[in-house]
């Protein structure tokens, strides 16, 4: 007898009003659950994977501090000494006959030739063959030397000075060519240690990924 009375019950309109009602308000929190924990799973996931972008990153500046930081030596001690030779050269243009300058000058000579081809070494291990190149080419092996490196600039500039203080009358001629020689050895300095640090930053910055595409698109499979 009941159940003859639930089937005219849910056959009848309201019946059928209240059972599609329940199956809808049941239904409609099947989805919103479901359609909450899908969005708490993406934002969850999304999360992590922000996290692991910011370690990542994190992990890319320390790797391109370490590897500034490794060249940056090398290129400030050549920098230094550089700027310190060609210093005490325009010092002995401007005193040619000065022992005081000359000695103070060859004392930097010195420390160049003793200390150039560590230096060569170190910049084609931590930077590379063009800047070591850029440094001593060889050229002074072979005369008439035509400077291509920062050695062989300096070597012409020596010999134009030697020139100059072994000059005893009307020296005007060999001063200008010992002023002009050391101008391009100033123009030659500049632009060396420009390519040297930019070559520096350059190797720096080699197989350094910053964006970390590669973690988005994993979180984006």
């Amino acid at each position: 007898m009941a159940a003859t009375k639930l089937g005219e019950f849910l056959n009848s309109k309201f019946g059928l009003l209240v059972a599609g009602f329940f199956l809808t308000t049941l239904a409609g929190g099947v989805l919103s659950y479901w359609l909450n924990h899908l969005a708490w799973k993406r934002t969850t996931r999304f999360e992590v994977c922000r996290q692991e972008v910011e370690i990542r990153r994190a992990e890319q500046v320390e790797l391109l501090r370490r590897r500034l930081d490794q060249g940056q030596a090398p290129v400030q001690a050549v920098a230094d000494l550089t700027g310190l030779r060609v210093f005490r050269m325009w010092n002995v243009l401007r005193l040619p006959q000065s022992t005081t300058a000359w000695n103070d000058y060859m004392e930097v000579v010195e420390r160049w030739n003793a200390e150039l081809l560590g230096h060569q070494s170190r910049l084609r291990l931590l930077i590379g063959d063009d800047v070591a190149r850029g440094l001593n080419a060889y050229e002074t092996d072979r005369p008439p030397v035509q400077p291509v490196s920062m050695h062989g600039h300096f070597y012409v500039a020596h010999e134009a000075l030697l020139a100059l203080r072994r000059c005893s009358e009307q020296c005007d001629s060999v001063s200008e060519a010992a002023r002009r020689a050391l101008t391009d050895l100033d123009f030659a300095s500049d632009a060396f240690i420009d390519a040297t640090t930019s070559a520096l930053a350059e190797r720096s910055l080699r197989n350094v990924d910053f964006s970390a595409d590669s973690v988005w698109r994993a979180c984006a499979a």
